[in-house]
């Protein structure tokens, strides 16, 4: 019978969180609504959001509060195809051979399982 130990596990692991990106941490989109600046995921979720007030900014101040918003979510900006072509979503098996599987349903990484 095929096991994993825990150290072949733990590299199992390793090895998935190396290219299991998570879709909705990844910036996609910058949007002004009112005074309320937000950054959303490659997903369409809010990441975060800063409110500028009444008054209008300087560009430096936008600036600021952009690179703000995205260092704290992401390193940068990336658009729903690209990212559903990279960003794993799902696992599956064939025989013993674990595959990541990206949002488009394409095997992005995969893994050999030892056998008995």
């Amino acid at each position: 019978m095929a096991y994993l130990d825990e150290q072949r596990l733990l590299e199992l692991w390793g090895r998935i969180d190396d290219c299991f990106a998570r879709i909705g941490e990844a910036g996609g989109s910058i949007g002004l609504s009112g005074t309320t600046l937000t950054l959303y995921s490659a997903a369409g979720g809010a990441l975060s959001s800063v409110d500028l007030g009444s008054a209008f900014p300087t560009s430096q101040e936008v600036t600021n509060q952009i690179n703000s918003a995205v260092s704290g979510a992401t390193s940068g900006l990336i658009s729903a195809s690209t990212a559903n072509g990279r960003f794993g979503n799902s696992l599956t098996i064939s025989g013993n051979v674990l595959y990541l599987i990206n949002y488009n349903g394409t095997a992005i990484a995969s893994v050999t399982l030892p056998t008995s």
